[in-house]
């Protein structure tokens, strides 16, 4: 996730960060992920947001994106990862990151750069843990239905 721009990556603190809706994913579940400025006044002209297992290369989920300064990549597989559509100046950009099926704890993470010489590698998101999702509210509201369909035919019955 390194630009190909001749020049080194910035070894101090990034002045951006990724934010993301919850910490806590499931298959098909969306998380909103925002890539800000944390200084007032620097703006990034590009970036480049992925989401991988901790420690992992491979990126997982999908990305989906609902700004024209923003366009999807294939980086293995469709719509893996994010990236500007100009070098225009921006103080955040926001996208949504569907959770894969996978169970590993993952980060999002982002290459931001502030100016063709002057970028950051690997600003990171908090770690989202797999939680089961969207998935796991199915079986349960069938149980509470159905247990709410039972008290209600005991209480017709009466």
């Amino acid at each position: 996730m390194e630009p190909n721009h001749g020049a080194s990556p910035q070894t101090s603190a990034a002045p951006y960060s990724l934010v993301v809706s919850n910490t806590t994913y499931g298959n098909g579940q969306s998380i909103t992920v925002t890539l800000n400025n944390t200084s007032q006044g620097i703006p990034f002209e590009g970036f480049l947001i992925q989401a991988r297992a901790v420690g992992g290369h491979k990126p997982l989920g999908t990305f989906q994106v609902s700004d024209s300064a923003a366009q999807t990549l294939t980086c293995n597989t469709a719509n893996s990862a994010v990236s500007h559509t100009s070098d225009a100046n921006k103080t955040h950009i926001q996208v949504t990151w569907l959770g894969p099926k996978t169970k590993e704890t993952i980060e999002i993470r982002a290459t931001v750069v502030q100016s063709a010489k002057v970028y950051w590698v690997s600003v990171q998101s908090p770690k989202l843990s797999y939680s089961g999702g969207v998935r796991l509210l199915a079986p349960a509201l069938s149980q509470l239905l159905l247990g709410t369909s039972v008290l209600l035919l005991a209480l017709l019955t009466v």
